[in-house]
């Protein structure tokens, strides 16, 4: 049975932790632009840090310089984490062990700041690591529940599963305008179902 309350978005903080799939790509608003429409809300905040090319490794190393800055006492934080890929097509760790281990940190430590943590998991594409993130998302769907307080299995939208399809991935990598429209309402309905 539910027993906490509904996210009060008068009373709300989202931070975003991504990559490129979190910023515009072919001409496409990024998810979290339009999430910040969605919830429709001028008392939300949304800050947006996806940066192209970024990777779990280095948005770890920021965490000091950022969450506890943009933290706000007295709100419900929500943090949504959304990166993998360019941890492992770049290696920034040996192993996806190691990568595994940096992500689990960072929403660990975000949790240990206050925040709500919301995982996502990593979308299909035509890069050699594309097994890897298969199985991030095997380990992620298992154990989210115990580093997070939601997940959004993107892999759940079947458009999400097949890269090579360029009506939705017009470089096999990153999706367009039609690829990342369904994004921003999987995020906003675990958003709304998130038990504070």
């Amino acid at each position: 049975m539910f027993t906490g309350k509904l996210i009060d978005f008068n009373n709300c903080n989202i931070v975003v932790a991504s990559n490129s799939l979190g910023t515009p790509q072919f001409g496409s608003t990024p998810w979290p632009t339009t999430l910040k429409v969605l919830i429709n809300n001028p008392n939300c905040t949304l800050t947006n840090l996806s940066v192209s090319g970024k990777a779990i490794s280095e948005i770890l190393s920021d965490l000091p310089f950022q969450l506890p800055q943009l933290f706000q006492a007295g709100k419900t934080n929500v943090l949504f984490v959304h990166e993998m890929i360019n941890e492992r097509f770049f290696q920034r760790s040996a192993t996806l062990s190691e990568s595994i281990g940096k992500f689990k940190k960072y929403c660990l430590d975000a949790r240990n700041l206050g925040y709500k943590v919301i995982v996502i998991t990593q979308y299909d594409t035509e890069y050699p690591c594309r097994q890897e993130l298969l199985d991030f998302n095997v380990w992620l769907l298992a154990n989210w529940s115990s580093i997070a307080n939601g997940i959004v299995d993107v892999m759940q939208q079947p458009i999400y599963r097949d890269a090579t399809n360029r009506t939705y991935f017009p470089d096999g990598i990153h999706p367009g305008i039609l690829g990342v429209a369904p994004m921003a309402p999987m995020v906003f309905r675990q958003l709304i179902k998130l038990a504070i």
